[in-house]
């Protein structure tokens, strides 16, 4: 009895010693969740992540994408229900019943020559019942349930040299700017003797004297004259970054970090619990004909910005309605009212 004790021990050990590692070794070998629409972009240029739902195999999950170099808040397109966003990260929900097959994140690189690194971690969600033990009434949540599933990063280089480069410029750069010659016109050797006649005349047309020299250095004292403006120029976009950053280090009022309701009115119906503004869930039912419900969220700093998400088309069974609430500082707080139409 000791033995077979000892052996699921071990059994158990070893289980949690391997989705330990899994989770902390991570993004070596990892699944490619994120593709990036360019690896190489200009300085503050726009690029696509895009999360590839289908790799995905929870129901219902929570992504997190962060990156290194706080390069501010990303715009999340899709369908996606946003959870927190800020500088340098960026959280969501999603639910596969929505039939998403794909979700978007749209990142401005910054001005400033750098490789950003985005990291993106999954985390799997599910329902739980949850019984209020003041008036017996059950009510849903989302919980994580530990399986965790850490993506490949993406490294995107920003640099002022990523340019766009046509097809035409390209065959110069190849040719070395000169256009290959007719392989018709090399074995032919009346053209040759043509070619040879044109070149002679135009020597003895334009002899090599004083004035070409005098052009020479002409050009040559232009070259040097936008080298140093070049190099001038180069110097003032340092010093300008230097500047930004160190704006970026002071210390500045941001806004007001306050996220709260002062209130919450579903016109014509009341909330089976009471509003408080630290409570994020509430309950409501309703009859089998309402299809849309109209909601008043009234935030405590007149500053904020309130957004309501899922109050139409209602359907048959439980819903959810999302209040989101973004402070003056980019800060957010989320209010959940849950739905049963009959």
């Amino acid at each position: 009895m000791k033995i077979k004790k000892i052996i699921l021990a071990i059994v158990i050990l070893l289980f949690t010693i391997a989705n330990t590692i899994s989770i902390v070794l991570g993004a070596e070998g990892a699944e490619k969740l994120l593709t990036a629409s360019k690896e190489k972009a200009g300085l503050g240029e726009e690029i696509n992540l895009t999360l590839d739902i289908s790799k995905i195999e929870y129901q219902n999950f929570r992504v997190e994408i962060s990156n290194d170099l706080n390069i501010g808040e990303g715009r999340l397109e899709g369908g996606a229900q946003l959870e927190s966003s800020t500088s340098n990260s960026l959280s969501f929900t999603v639910n596969k019943d929505n039939s998403l097959s794909k979700i978007i994140v749209a990142y401005t690189m910054p001005m400033n020559e750098s490789n950003v690194k985005f990291s993106i971690k999954v985390i799997e969600l599910k329902e739980n019942q949850i019984t209020s033990p003041e008036n017996n009434e059950v009510r849903t949540e989302m919980k994580e349930t530990g399986n965790v599933l850490v993506g490949e990063d993406v490294t995107i280089n920003v640099s002022k040299n990523n340019i766009e480069v046509s097809n035409e410029t390209d065959t110069q750069n190849q040719t070395g700017g000169i256009k290959p010659e007719n392989k018709d016109e090399q074995k032919n050797p009346d053209l040759e003797e043509d070619r040879q006649e044109n070149e002679e005349n135009k020597m003895k047309e334009k002899p090599f004297g004083e004035k070409d020299l005098l052009e020479d250095k002409d050009k040559e004292k232009e070259y040097d004259n936008m080298k140093n403006m070049m190099k001038q120029m180069e110097e003032n976009l340092q010093n300008a970054n230097k500047e930004i950053k160190s704006l970026q280090n002071t210390n500045v009022y941001q806004g007001s970090q306050n996220n709260y309701l002062k209130e919450l009115v579903v016109s014509g119906y009341e909330l089976k619990n009471n509003f408080q503004k630290t409570t994020s869930t509430y309950f409501l039912d309703v009859g089998s004909e309402v299809q849309n419900l109209s909601i008043s969220a009234t935030p405590e700093n007149s500053a904020s910005v309130v957004t309501v998400y899922g109050n139409s088309n209602l359907k048959t069974g439980k819903n959810k309605i999302l209040i989101t609430v973004t402070a003056e500082d980019g800060t957010t707080r989320n209010y959940r009212v849950y739905v049963t139409k009959k």
